[in-house]
């Protein structure tokens, strides 16, 4: 699959531009949806690879205040459930294609989390509004992030009862250590922008209306480093995660005990207001 035909599947959820050598990501409302077919993994593949060979410098992705909110993050376990047609009352996989649904949620952040860390260039990330614990990993694996000043982290797990998966657990003790993570994510709380500034969660704050030009101008800074250099020094760092793809089939495996049996109404909030609240 070219370029040209992934970004024909993907321009709904994101949209890709380049500009003085920086490739820029712009993530939509909908980015999830990505996860929906298998069309849409294999274009996202696609688009990553090709940017992986591109003669771009530095990429920035840019989100919006939406990307990664709690909204989004019920609306995974509200489409997997809706597979069957109808809420699940008892059993969470009593149909197949909801485990496929979720597997693909996993194959879509495993694969962004890998290319994150293979890429042979400095990735910047921006962060602003509510955002859902488990999509700080996804920032976590860039060499930068950039928050605006109202941006707040939410655990939200232990309402869930699952344990946090886009690879959250993976990046984090790289930052704060096997302590720090698990008093972050063992309790029932949030993490402000400054909090998150100070523990070295993200690197710069700004007010939200300068977010994407303080984003750019540090992914300009960035494409100045020497390209050769700057894989050398994320491969050798690598050295210190563990093995990308057992620790996925584990998290697979750990959200999958933690939803087996589970009511639908206690992990999604059902279809009421309650869902979207944190």
């Amino acid at each position: 699959m070219k370029t040209e035909k992934a970004l024909a599947v993907l321009e709904p959820f994101l949209h890709l531009e380049e500009e003085a050598g920086i490739a820029i990501i712009r993530l939509t409302d909908d980015i999830l949806s990505v996860g929906e077919e298998l069309k849409g993994i294999e274009a996202f593949q696609c688009l990553l690879d090709d940017l992986q060979g591109s003669s771009a410098r530095a990429v920035l992705c840019i989100t919006t205040t939406r990307c990664f909110s709690p909204e989004r993050c019920n609306r995974l376990w509200q489409r997997v459930g809706s597979l069957n047609g109808q809420r699940l009352k008892s059993n969470w996989f009593p149909d197949p294609m909801t485990k496929v649904a979720l597997d693909r949620e996993e194959s879509v952040f495993g694969k962004l989390i890998g290319w994150l860390r293979r890429m042979p260039k400095p990735v910047i990330m921006t962060f602003r509004g509510q955002v859902v614990f488990p999509f700080l990993g996804v920032g976590l694996a860039c060499e930068y992030r950039l928050a605006s000043g109202d941006t707040v982290f939410y655990n939200r797990c232990h309402e869930l009862g699952v344990p946090p998966g886009a690879g959250l657990l993976y990046m984090l003790p790289a930052y704060v250590g096997f302590g720090g993570a698990a008093s972050l994510v063992m309790r029932v709380r949030e993490i402000a922008a400054e909090e998150a500034l100070e523990l070295g969660l993200v690197d710069r704050l700004t007010p939200d209306e300068e977010l994407d030009l303080a984003a750019e101008m540090m992914a300009a800074e960035a494409a100045k480093c020497c390209p050769g250099t700057v894989g050398a020094i994320k491969r050798l760092l690598n050295h210190h995660l563990p093995p990308l793809d057992a620790y996925f089939a584990d998290e697979m495996r750990e959200i999958e005990r933690a939803l087996d049996g589970r009511p639908w109404e206690k992990v999604s909030g059902g279809a009421s207001d309650e869902a979207t609240e944190v």
